[in-house]
């Protein structure tokens, strides 16, 4: 298990606040409040490769980015095996004050266009695959038990009492923290590669402010045809009120250039990529120097 330090400066991103009205969101079915906007579809003259994977608007506003999107190669020892490198952004702004996400689930399951299980594309690597702690919280706890009683002994024309007391106390020092947990699967499909990726943040059970304000991962996938392919992605946010509504699948046309928007790169090595370059997690942000005089 790995620590993170994830406590930044000079952005607008700001701690999720606690309260009593806690949000759990999980990115697999549509549903939210009736102040949310749904169901983020595909442009019908221009439907491939949207950067707007997930937009909601509500108490807590929800957003999915495809920062780059990068069609290549596998590498050297594979230059015929093609490759696709996904870079993913998300974002969790709390807009009332009794508001939190306390419990994230985010599914992506790419297939096939055609339908064909065993050529789905498969998900060699992802960012966080496994368990992560961040900002870890210690807190020391004290338990005191103990009895009293009266004892007396008798003289010549007195009585004597006295107060016997007992106590015994035990601090114990107790460590929390939130968590990311990625994994790499197969869903819905009865065959072929493992062609999923899913992480789960859970908040600070200690401190209860909420999942981390923003993610970046990276997923690389290693594909078997130069087909085009799809990402099916469903979204969730579990309040009292609310509805189910469905987003299009993200579609990928591997023709198309890659984009550099992050960084610059090398679309013929994708299989030798470290994730860790681009992958980031931002729990609070800090403005230093907000406070001035006029």
């Amino acid at each position: 298990m790995a620590d993170f330090a994830a406590v930044k400066d000079e952005t607008e991103l700001e701690l999720l606040e606690s309260g009593d009205d806690v949000i759990s969101i999980d990115v697999e079915l549509a549903q939210g409040d009736r102040d949310s906007g749904f169901h983020t579809t595909n442009d019908r003259e221009d439907p491939f490769q949207r950067s707007k994977v997930v937009q909601r608007k509500g108490a807590v506003d929800v957003k999915c980015t495809c920062v780059d999107i990068v069609h290549g190669s596998w590498g050297p020892d594979e230059p015929d095996t093609p490759a696709t490198l996904l870079v993913l952004l998300f974002r969790f702004d709390s807009r009332r004050r009794a508001r939190r996400v306390a419990l994230v689930n985010m599914e992506f399951a790419f297939f096939d266009l055609q339908g064909r299980h065993r050529k789905n594309p498969e998900v060699a690597a992802i960012s966080f695959d496994d368990s992560f702690s961040l900002v870890p919280t210690q807190r020391t706890e004290s338990t005191t038990t103990g009895a009293s009683g009266t004892a007396g002994g008798g003289l010549v024309g007195a009585e004597l009492l006295s107060t016997v007391k007992w106590e015994h106390t035990v601090e114990e020092e107790t460590t929390d923290a939130a968590y990311i947990i990625g994994s790499i699967d197969r869903l819905k499909a009865h065959a072929g590669p493992d062609n999923a990726a899913t992480w789960t943040l859970k908040e600070n059970g200690t401190t209860k402010k909420g999942v981390p304000a923003a993610m970046r991962v990276g997923v690389l996938l290693k594909r078997s045809t130069d087909d085009d392919f799809f990402c099916d992605l469903k979204t969730r946010i579990e309040q009292l009120f609310g509805r189910r509504d469905l987003d299009d699948p993200i579609l990928f046309k591997t023709n198309l250039p890659a984009s550099h928007k992050l960084m610059k790169y090398d679309i013929g090595n994708l299989g030798e990529f470290d994730l860790s370059l681009i992958e980031d997690v931002t729990v609070t942000t800090v403005r230093r120097n907000a406070v001035k005089e006029m």
